[in-house]
């Protein structure tokens, strides 16, 4: 039986005792405003040693930046591996404009991720 919990002392040999739960108390230390999840996977990711991992979460987060919102809707960056951004697009023309304006594209991309984590860009698909 747990420090919250006391038994009914009136309790008798053949019967089920009744427990009775005492309500949680809140902790008294100081209360910290509410983080988005986004910014509580990047922290884990990083303490798991994944800064690729946390760069791409920023850099999904802030992607209609990077490529412009009519590009942002086409495109998807699915993974960051070894520097290289891998994207997927169905659509040639918007690959083909990327192809062209990568290195700008990697600029824009290690800004918002915060980090120099984007070497390339290559598509997937």
């Amino acid at each position: 039986m747990s420090a919250d919990e006391t038994r009914n002392p009136a309790g008798r040999g053949d019967e089920e005792p009744v427990v009775v739960r005492q309500p949680l108390r809140r902790s008294e230390g100081p209360r910290r405003s509410p983080r988005s999840a986004a910014s509580v996977l990047e922290g884990v990711l990083r303490s798991l040693g994944g800064t690729e991992g946390a760069a791409l979460l920023r850099l999904r987060e802030r992607w209609s930046e990077v490529v412009g919102p009519s590009r942002a809707a086409l495109v998807v960056p699915e993974e960051l591996k070894d520097g290289v951004l891998w994207l997927k697009s169905s659509d040639y023309a918007v690959r083909t404009e990327i192809r062209f304006a990568a290195r700008e594209i990697a600029a824009r991309a290690n800004a918002a991720a915060g980090a120099e984590a984007v070497r390339s860009i290559r598509f997937r698909g």
